[in-house]
Parts: structure tokens; C-alpha cells; sequence
């Protein structure tokens, strides 16, 4: 039954503040563990994202690395989307055309 400690980042926040700056903290959970069960765990004081960014920099790269590919994924589905809709706005068109000339017959 061994016992073990541990701390790992817990949560990075970033505040949009009503003046239009923004504001960033993080905050650590340290647990006391019991044969990997957490029998206590308390999380840290906020500490400016500044103070902590070297060492968070590998997790925000990867989440921006994640959120960039999310971002190009869904900008080429959009141009999919688009290119459907074109394609369904002139077949619109062109039924038109034809319920107009069988109209006049």
C-alpha cells in the first residue's frame, strides 16, 4: 500500500476582462495518493499565467496546435458547405426556369 504525492497543473484561465484587456491565472492540485486512489487533494492559489508560462508552454502549444487544426477542419467543411450551396442555388435556378416554361405551355 504505498502512498504517493503529486502536483500537476490543474487550470489555466483566461478572463476577458469588461474593459477589453484580457487576464490569464493557472493553478496546481496537489494529492496525496493511496495505490493511485487520491485520498486528498488541494488546489493552489492562482498564480499569474506569466510567472508560470515557460512551464505551461508545452500545453498551450498543444492546445493551440489542436485548436488550429480544429479551426482549418471546420474552415474546409465551411468551403465544402459553400460550394454545395452554389451548387444547389443554381440547380434552384434552373428548376425555376423550367416550372416557368412549363407555366406559359
Amino acid at each position: 500500500m504505498a502512498i504517493t504525492e503529486r502536483t500537476r497543473p490543474y487550470e489555466t484561465l483566461i478572463r476577458h476582462n469588461n474593459d477589453g484587456s484580457v487576464s490569464a491565472h493557472h493553478q496546481t492540485i496537489a494529492e496525496v495518493m493511496k495505490d493511485g486512489a487520491v485520498l486528498v487533494a488541494t488546489v493552489s492559489a492562482p498564480i499569474a499565467l506569466l510567472d508560470v508560462a515557460a512551464e505551461l508552454e508545452p500545453i498551450i502549444g498543444a492546445a493551440l496546435i489542436a485548436a488550429v487544426a480544429d479551426a482549418d477542419r471546420l474552415r474546409h467543411a465551411c468551403e465544402e458547405k459553400d460550394a454545395q450551396l452554389a451548387n444547389l442555388g443554381r440547380e434552384l435556378t434552373e428548376l425555376r426556369k423550367l416550372l416557368e416554361a412549363a407555366e406559359k405551355q
